[in-house]
C-alpha cells in the first residue's frame, strides 16, 4: 500500500513531461472510451444503414422479376420467385402482394390470403422497421410506369444484434474503465493541469468535428504551450494542403469542362461515377441518367451492323480486368434519341495500391472524319476506276531514294497482282520490251538533262509473254540548283488503239483489194458523193471524180432502173427502214453495164431527217450468170433423176414383154409366122432394153470406177440413142474398127463423151442438116507426131473423131469452148457446161482433145485415150458351161405379180420348186419358221415393207452364207460392189432374160457350201 502510494505520488509531484504523460494517458482513456462508443454506435448504425440497403436492393431486384407475373396474375409464378429466397439464411419473411395489399405468394404458406396493413403512399419503397434483429422493407412493384403490386422483404438481425451485443459489451467495460481512471486522475491533477489539457481536448473536438479554422490557444513556454504551437502550425499545413487540393480539382473540373473529347469514369462494376459536358451533349443523356448506370449496357450494347455487342468483348471490361489501356477503334455509340455514331475511344484503368478501383473513359465522335475518308475512299475509288476504265495509270518516282510508286492500273497493264513487287525504275526497265529499252531510257534521260517533259509510244512484256503498247509522259520536279527532285507520270494501255489502227490499215488494203465498193451519199438530189474507196475504179472512174462533185452516183444508174430505184429508196426512208438491200444495173465509165448488189444504210438526225445513204456496192454480174447456169445444171439433173425412175418401172414392164416373149417363142414350132412375128417383139424389147441401159448410164450421179473396156460397144449404144433423138435430116455415119484395144475408163464416162460429142454437132446442123460422121480406129503416135497433137505423149491410142458438117467456129469461140458455162447458144438452150465436161473427163484419163473448126466448114473433136496391155474378152462370150437347170427350192419375193408370175414359170420351167411371196416381211417370216426349207432366195430390191437388202441382210443373219439374187430395175442405193460386200451371191439389172436368169441361180446354187454339203451327204 506505502508503495503504491509512493508511486502515486512520484506521479503527481514528478516533471511536467510527467504530469504531461499522465495527463495524457488519461486523456487517451478517456478518449478510447469515448471511441469505442463512438465506434460502436457508428459501426450499429453502419450494419443497420448496409443491412437496409441490401434489404431494399433484394426487395427491388423481386419487384423487377415479379413485375411480369403480378401484371398476369400468374401466382405459381410469383410463388416459384418467393421460393427461390428460401436459401438466403439470413431471411426473415419475403411476400408479394398485389396493389391492394392482398398477400399473392409468401415464403410462409399460411400468410397467403392475408392483407397488409398501413400500406405506404404509392410509389416510392419504406422501411418498416429497422433494429438490431430485424429489417423489414416493403416496396412498389411497377410495370411499365405502372404500380401492379407490393413486396415486402423482411431480413433478420440475429447475427449482427449478436455482434453488436458482444462489442457493445465491451466496449461499456473498457469505456467504464477508462472513465473510472481519468476521473481518478483528473481529481488528482487538480485544476491548473486540466484546464490547458482540457482546452486543447475542446480543440481537438472542434477540428474532429470538421472545424478546420480552430486553434489551440496556449501560452507559455512548457510542454503544453509547445504541443500546442506544433499542433496549431499542423493545422495550418493541412489547411493550405486543401486549398491546393481545392485549386487542383477547380482546375481538373475547368480541363474536363473545356476537353472536346468526352470524357467520364467509371467504377470497378462499370457504373459511370462522373462525365463532362461534351460526353454528356454527344450522348445526349442528362448527367442525372448517365451516373449510377452500366455505360456498356447503357450506349454500347450494339454492334455498327446491329447485332449485340457482349460486354465481355469491351474495351472498358478488359481495362476494369486486366488494369492495361485498352483502345476501341471502328465501334459505335448510341445516342438516347437512337442515333448511333462512330466512336474511337481510350480505356484507362485508375489503380490504387496496384489494384484497379475504376477507369476513365477518352472518347471522339469521328463521324466527320469517317465521312472524309468514305469520301476519299470514294475519290480514290473513282479515280482508280477511272483509270481502270481508260487503261491509265499513273505513276511517281523519287529520285533521291529511287523509289518508285505505281498505281494500281499500271501494274495491271504491266499484267500484274496490284503491289505485286517493289517498283524501281530497273525494275521497269526490264518489263519494257528488250528492242524499246534503251530508247525509252534514254529518252527519260534526255528529259533530265533538257529539264522537259518527254511523250513516248513503247512496247511492253508481260509475264506470260504478251506484248502491249503504251504511251507514256513525263515531267520532273527541280530543286532551287536545278536538281530533279521527283518525276511524276503516266501510262496509258494503246494496244487496243494499235490494234484498231493495224484493222483499220487491214481493212483498207482489204476494201482496195475488194471488189465491194464502199459509198456515203447525200441524201439530196443526184445523190452527191460524200466518200468512196478507191476500188471504184473498176467501174472505170476515180474517186476524186465522184468525190468532187462532177459524177454523182445517179449518174452511174442505168436510165431505166433509176426511177425504180429513187422510188424504192424513197419508200423505205419513209417507212423508217434503216437497212435495205437492192439490185439494179450501173453503167461503167466505158459503157458496160454491170448488176449490181446494193446494201444501204439510212442516217438521220436528231429530228429524224434523212440526211445520209452509206452503203457497198457489190458486182453482182457474174454471180447472176452463174445462178442462171446453175439453174440449167439442176434442170439437168432434175431430169437426169427423172430417166432413172422412169427407166427403173420401164425395166420392170420389159421384164414381162421379153420374159413371157421368151416363153412364147419355145413353144411356137420352128419355121412358124407367128414364130417369126415373135422374133420381131423380142427383137424390139431387147432394143429397148439396151435404150433404157443407155438412158441409166446417162443418169448415173455417183463416182466412176476406172476398169479396162472395149469402148466400142459403148459407143455403138450411144449412136443407137442419138440416132433415136436427132431427125432424119441429119446423116449419122458409123466408122467403128470393132477390134480396138482396151482401154482405162468408166462406160458411163465414155457414154457421155460420145453423147455431148454427138449433140454439139447435132446443134450446128439443125437448121440446114448435114452428116454427122462417127469414127473408132486405133494409132501409134511417135515423138513427132505427138507435137502436132497438143503434146500428146508418144505411144498407142484409142481415137474418137466426132465431125459435123454445121457452121463451124471463129477462132475466138474456138479457143473457149471447154470453158465452164461458155456457150454460143440462144438462153435456155444450153448450160455451157458439155465441152467442159467433155474435157474434164478426157484429161481425167490421161487423154487429150484436140478440135479443128472453121466457119461455113464444119467442126471435127478427136480424142484420144490410151491403149491399156490388158485382154478382155467381147460382149458375146457367156459361160456357156453351166448347167441351166436343177430341183433346188427357191424363195422368189417381188410386190410385181407379173414379175413373180414370169420368173416362177421361168424357173419352174427349169426344174426347180418356186414359192411366191409378194409381202418381203411375210417372206422373212416363212424364212425364220424354216431356214432349211430354201436353197436359194430371189429378191426384187424395191418393196413396200422391206427392201430386197434389207431382206437380204436379215435372212443371212439367220442363215450366213445362203445364196441370194438381189435384182432391181434401177437403185441409186445399192450396185453390184455394195451387194457382194453384203454377201449377196448375184446382183442383176432387170430385164431380165430367161437364160441369163437360169445360169446366174445356177451359179448361185453351186457356190453354196450348202449344197456342196447337200451333195456330199447325198
Amino acid at each position: 500500500m506505502v508503495t503504491i502510494l509512493r508511486n502515486l505520488w512520484s506521479l503527481w509531484f514528478g516533471t511536467l513531461r510527467r504530469r504531461i504523460i499522465v495527463s495524457v494517458a488519461l486523456v487517451q482513456a478517456v478518449m478510447m472510451a469515448l471511441f469505442v462508443y463512438d465506434l460502436t454506435q457508428r459501426q450499429e448504425g453502419l450494419l443497420i444503414d448496409r443491412q437496409v440497403e441490401q434489404t431494399t436492393a433484394l426487395s427491388q431486384a423481386l419487384a423487377v422479376s415479379a413485375a411480369g407475373w403480378l401484371a398476369a396474375d400468374n401466382i405459381s409464378g410469383l410463388q416459384e420467385i418467393i421460393n427461390a429466397q428460401r436459401n438466403y439464411h439470413e431471411l426473415a419473411f419475403a411476400m408479394l402482394a398485389d396493389r391492394q395489399g392482398h398477400i399473392l405468394a409468401h415464403t410462409d404458406p399460411a400468410r397467403v390470403g392475408f392483407h397488409l396493413q398501413d400500406l405506404p403512399p404509392e410509389g416510392s419503397p419504406r422501411v418498416i422497421k429497422r433494429s438490431r434483429t430485424l429489417v423489414d422493407v416493403i416496396s412498389p412493384v411497377k410495370l411499365g410506369g405502372r404500380q401492379v403490386g407490393w413486396v415486402r422483404v423482411g431480413i433478420c438481425q440475429r447475427l449482427t444484434g449478436e455482434k453488436l451485443a458482444a462489442m457493445a459489451r465491451s466496449g461499456l467495460f473498457y469505456a467504464l474503465a477508462a472513465i473510472l481512471a481519468c476521473s481518478f486522475l483528473v481529481w488528482l491533477a487538480g485544476r491548473w493541469f486540466t484546464r490547458r489539457l482540457y482546452v486543447v481536448q475542446k480543440t481537438i473536438d472542434a477540428v474532429r468535428a470538421g472545424n478546420r479554422q480552430a486553434r489551440i490557444h496556449l501560452h507559455g513556454d512548457d510542454e503544453a504551450a509547445g504541443i500546442a504551437r506544433e499542433f496549431n502550425n499542423m493545422l495550418d499545413s493541412l489547411a493550405s494542403g486543401d486549398v491546393e487540393r481545392l485549386r487542383l480539382h477547380r482546375q481538373n473540373d475547368l480541363i474536363l469542362q473545356a476537353a472536346g473529347e468526352g470524357i467520364y469514369g467509371v467504377d470497378i462494376e462499370g457504373r459511370i461515377l462522373f462525365a463532362n459536358p461534351a460526353a454528356i451533349q454527344m450522348l445526349g443523356y442528362p448527367l442525372a441518367d448517365l451516373l449510377g448506370k452500366n455505360s456498356h449496357q447503357l450506349f454500347h450494347h450494339i454492334r455498327v451492323n446491329g447485332s449485340p455487342n457482349p460486354e465481355a468483348d469491351c474495351p472498358l471490361q478488359k481495362s476494369l480486368h486486366e488494369g492495361a489501356v485498352y483502345r476501341g477503334r471502328d465501334e459505335v455509340f448510341w445516342a438516347k434519341d437512337g442515333r448511333r455514331f462512330p466512336v474511337e475511344h481510350v480505356n484507362t484503368p485508375i489503380l490504387e495500391e496496384g489494384r484497379v478501383i475504376g477507369a476513365v473513359v477518352v472518347f471522339r465522335d469521328i463521324s466527320e472524319r469517317r465521312q472524309a475518308e468514305d469520301e476519299l475512299r470514294l475519290k480514290t475509288a473513282r479515280l482508280a476506276e477511272a483509270q481502270r476504265l481508260a487503261h491509265l495509270g499513273h505513276w511517281d518516282l523519287d529520285l533521291g531514294r529511287n523509289h518508285l510508286t505505281w498505281s494500281d492500273e499500271v501494274y495491271r497493264i504491266f499484267g500484274l497482282p496490284p503491289q505485286a513487287f517493289a517498283a524501281t525504275y530497273e525494275a521497269f526497265l526490264e518489263r519494257i520490251h528488250p528492242e524499246d529499252r534503251e530508247q525509252v531510257d534514254r529518252a527519260y534521260r534526255e528529259s533530265l538533262e533538257s529539264r522537259s517533259n518527254y511523250e513516248i509510244e513503247h512496247r511492253i512484256l508481260l509475264p506470260d509473254g504478251e506484248i502491249r503498247y503504251v504511251q507514256e509522259r513525263c515531267s520532273t520536279e527541280y530543286d532551287a540548283t536545278g536538281t530533279p527532285l521527283r518525276s511524276l507520270g503516266t501510262v496509258l494501255d494503246i494496244s487496243e488503239r494499235r490494234r484498231g489502227e493495224e484493222l483499220l490499215r487491214l481493212a483498207y488494203t482489204v476494201i482496195k483489194s475488194s471488189p465491194t465498193v464502199l459509198f456515203r451519199w447525200q441524201a439530196a438530189p443526184g445523190w452527191p458523193v460524200e466518200y468512196v474507196s478507191e476500188n471504184v475504179a473498176q467501174f472505170g472512174y476515180a474517186a476524186a471524180d465522184l468525190l468532187s462533185g462532177a459524177v454523182p452516183f445517179a449518174s452511174l444508174v442505168h436510165p431505166d432502173d433509176l426511177a425504180r430505184l429513187a422510188e424504192e429508196v424513197e419508200r423505205n426512208s419513209a417507212a423508217g427502214v434503216e437497212q435495205f438491200a437492192q439490185e439494179y444495173r450501173l453503167v461503167t465509165a466505158g459503157g458496160a453495164v454491170r448488176t449490181i448488189d446494193d446494201r444501204t444504210t439510212v442516217e438521220r438526225d436528231r429530228e429524224g431527217r434523212v440526211t445520209h445513204y452509206q452503203g457497198i456496192v457489190i458486182d453482182i454480174t457474174e454471180n447472176k450468170r452463174l445462178e442462171s447456169q446453175l439453174r440449167q445444171s439442176q434442170k439437168m439433173e432434175a431430169v437426169g433423176t427423172l430417166a432413172g425412175g422412169i427407166a427403173h418401172d420401164f425395166n420392170n414392164i420389159l421384164t414381162a414383154i421379153i420374159g413371157f416373149g421368151e416363153i412364147v417363142m419355145d413353144q411356137l414350132e420352128p419355121g412358124s409366122p407367128i414364130r417369126e412375128d415373135q422374133a420381131h417383139v423380142l427383137q424390139a424389147g431387147r432394143r429397148a432394153k439396151d435404150l433404157v441401159k443407155q438412158i441409166l448410164t446417162f443418169s448415173r450421179r455417183t463416182d466412176q470406177e476406172l476398169q479396162p473396156l472395149l469402148i466400142q460397144f459403148v459407143v455403138k449404144e450411144a449412136l443407137k440413142l442419138i440416132r433415136a433423138s436427132i431427125p432424119a435430116s441429119i446423116e449419122i455415119r458409123e466408122e467403128v474398127d470393132v477390134n480396138c484395144g482396151a482401154v482405162l475408163a468408166d462406160p458411163g464416162q465414155i457414154h457421155q463423151v460420145v453423147m455431148n460429142l454427138c449433140t454439139n454437132a447435132y446443134q450446128a446442123m439443125r437448121e440446114t442438116g448435114g452428116v454427122l460422121t462417127v469414127s473408132l480406129k486405133c494409132l501409134a503416135v511417135s515423138e513427132a507426131e505427138a507435137v502436132g497433137r497438143g503434146n500428146l505423149p508418144p505411144g498407142h491410142y484409142v481415137v474418137l473423131e466426132v465431125e459435123d458438117t454445121g457452121c463451124g467456129m471463129t477462132r475466138a469461140v474456138r479457143e473457149r469452148i471447154f470453158e465452164p458455162y461458155f456457150t454460143t447458144k440462144p438462153q435456155g438452150e444450153g448450160t455451157g457446161l458439155g465441152l467442159s465436161l467433155v474435157h474434164g473427163i478426157v484429161t481425167g484419163l490421161g487423154g487429150v482433145i484436140n478440135v479443128y473448126s472453121e466457119p461455113g466448114l464444119g467442126s471435127s473433136f478427136k480424142v484420144y485415150l490410151p491403149l491399156i496391155a490388158e485382154t478382155i474378152t467381147g460382149e458375146a462370150e457367156v459361160n456357156s458351161e453351166v448347167s441351166p437347170g436343177g430341183a433346188e427350192s427357191i424363195m422368189l419375193v417381188d410386190d410385181e405379180e407379173v414379175i413373180t408370175r414370169l420368173e416362177r414359170k421361168i424357173l419352174e420351167g427349169f426344174g426347180y420348186r418356186v414359192t411366191v411371196f409378194a409381202d418381203s416381211e411375210a417372206a422373212l417370216q416363212a424364212f425364220r419358221d424354216n431356214p432349211p426349207g430354201f436353197d436359194l432366195v430371189l429378191t426384187d430390191m424395191t418393196m413396200p415393207q422391206l427392201n430386197g437388202d434389207e431382206l437380204a441382210r436379215e435372212i443371212l443373219r439367220i442363215r450366213p452364207g445362203m445364196p441370194i439374187i438381189l435384182c432391181t430395175g434401177f437403185s441409186e442405193m445399192i450396185d453390184a460392189e455394195k451387194a457382194t460386200a453384203m454377201g449377196i451371191s448375184e446382183f442383176m439389172l432387170k430385164p431380165i432374160e430367161k437364160g441369163e436368169l437360169a445360169r446366174a441361180v445356177r451359179r448361185a446354187l453351186d457356190e453354196s457350201p450348202f449344197l456342196s454339203r447337200r451333195s456330199s451327204n447325198g
